[in-house]
């Protein structure tokens, strides 16, 4: 099925607006994520490997309503006649009004900053989640750059408040082959009750003989008095000019929030030296299970 022919000047394709009117939520991925078949795409327990276990896919709450922007100008000469046709064909962008409290959103805000995701829309009512099949039967989701914006004021009239997600997608041919797959689960029920809860952690001093102190607490505000771990993202070693070699943390709980983070690098741990970084985040798993999970913390020595 393709939603994309000829774009009209005022945005997205109307074809492919009916079903983006339909949606009610959307389910995003990392760029990497994928599924085998359609049949894993359906399969609840690979949907909770990824949220649970991987991290490749969350979703925001709910989609309040959107808006489109304009498309791609492109002008093409018939080699016939020599005339000439505009058209505005191109992938869609879209700003969505999305519903989800504060303090998720601000970890939204940190995350979503223009990096690549994969996108699926969840269609009301039914459940059904618009996604394109690649030739090898797989399914990826749409590939766009996701950037969150910053807060606005209440609309009047209105008792909650909605933000917006900038949605820049890049690959127009995964809008001409995309289906609506009906699953056996409502994923806007299902999902969200298998997402880790969140925590958020932030520097509470600078890094300094090995450690750092960070205030660590759940969304709504409340200091965290659990036992957590410290988990390496990215990192830079300036010596070596590569990610850092032999990464070690530890973590003492001092109470009401306050947690001290012990970074140190090489084999026989050291402290990190004036150039080294380190993006983590906290978290709590059972096994393989996240339970509680933070949002990114860049640590510069």
């Amino acid at each position: 099925m393709s939603c994309i022919a000829v774009r009209n000047a005022s945005g997205i394709n109307p074809n492919c607006v009916k079903y983006i009117e339909a949606a009610e939520n959307i389910i995003i991925w990392t760029a990497a994520a994928s599924f085998a078949s359609k049949a894993a795409f359906k399969s609840l327990e690979i949907h909770r490997v990824k949220i649970q276990e991987s991290l490749s896919e969350f979703l925001p709450v709910g989609i309040k309503g959107y808006e489109s922007t304009p498309g791609t100008v492109n002008k093409e000469t018939s080699d016939f006649d020599g005339s000439s046709v505009v058209t505005y064909e191109g992938p869609p962008s879209v700003i969505m009004d999305i519903q989800t409290n504060p303090a998720d959103y601000n970890e939204m805000m940190a995350k979503f900053q223009g990096g690549a995701y994969r996108i699926g829309f969840v269609m009301k009512k039914t459940g059904d989640v618009m996604v394109p099949i690649f030739p090898d039967g797989s399914i990826k989701g749409f590939l766009g750059n996701v950037f969150a914006q910053a807060p606005t004021l209440r609309p009047q009239g209105e008792s909650f408040q909605t933000y917006k997600l900038s949605i820049d997608f890049q690959n127009v041919n995964e809008f001409r082959s995309f289906e609506l797959v009906d699953m056996p689960f409502n994923p806007t029920v299902e999902l969200p009750s298998r997402m880790p809860l969140g925590l958020t952690v932030r520097a509470a001093g600078s890094y300094a003989a090995s450690d750092i102190n960070v205030t660590i607490e759940t969304r709504d505000g409340t200091p965290y008095a659990g036992t957590v771990v410290v988990e390496e993202i990215e990192s830079f070693d300036s010596v070596t000019g590569l990610p850092i070699d032999s990464f070690s943390s530890s973590v003492v709980n001092n109470g009401a929030g306050s947690y001290t983070l012990t970074l140190e690098k090489d084999s026989t741990p050291v402290t990190l030296v004036t150039g080294d970084f380190v993006l983590l985040r906290v978290a709590t798993k059972t096994s393989d299970v996240y339970d509680y999970v933070s949002g990114d913390l860049l640590v510069n020595a």
